[in-house]
């Protein structure tokens, strides 16, 4: 289901429970129905939600960025590869991150820190949020972006050679 950049204000109650795709970002939500079963992406970025229900465990990419309004992420499921909650300017924590994520782009908020990565992310960008230390970064990072932020030290058995890094405005 496409319905992007619509200025809609909701969705029907119930949604299709074969329905893999949701994109209905860019418009005025402030809710989201229960979401079926089979859903793999959902795209809900710039909208108004103060919360995002429960995630199915087949969903692979969430972004929900540019909600300035939400508050909080729910259970991310272990099937989730990529997510997105950048500019949610409310957010000040994340739940436990998903064991095969690959890509975490948490910048613009309020995160003071950022719970343990998992073994296989390849790419980490956190600018401009208040944290001021890192957890521990997995070998598998190839991208790291934690500018602006109270970041004074880095890992120092980090392994740049293989990655890339921009980590400037350290301490904000």
């Amino acid at each position: 289901l496409e319905c992007e950049e619509n200025a809609l204000t909701s969705l029907p109650k119930f949604l299709s429970p074969d329905l893999k795709y949701l994109l209905c970002g860019n418009n005025k939500l402030t809710l989201l129905p229960m979401l079926p079963l089979m859903l793999k992406t959902l795209t809900c970025y710039h909208n108004k939600l103060r919360k995002i229900p429960t995630l199915p465990e087949m969903l692979t990419l969430l972004d929900c960025g540019n909600n300035i309004d939400l508050i909080s992420l729910p259970r991310l499921p272990d099937s989730i590869t990529r997510i997105n909650c950048k500019s949610c300017k409310n957010l000040t924590e994340l739940p436990n991150l998903p064991r095969n994520l690959k890509d975490l782009f948490c910048s613009d908020n309020q995160l003071t820190a950022l719970p343990t990565l998992p073994p296989n992310l390849t790419e980490l960008i956190c600018n401009n949020n208040k944290l001021t230390t890192l957890p521990a970064l997995p070998k598998s990072l190839r991208v790291l972006s934690c500018s602006g932020n109270n970041i004074i030290q880095i890992d120092s058995d980090l392994s740049l050679s293989a990655l890339r890094v921009s980590c400037s405005e350290n301490p904000k």
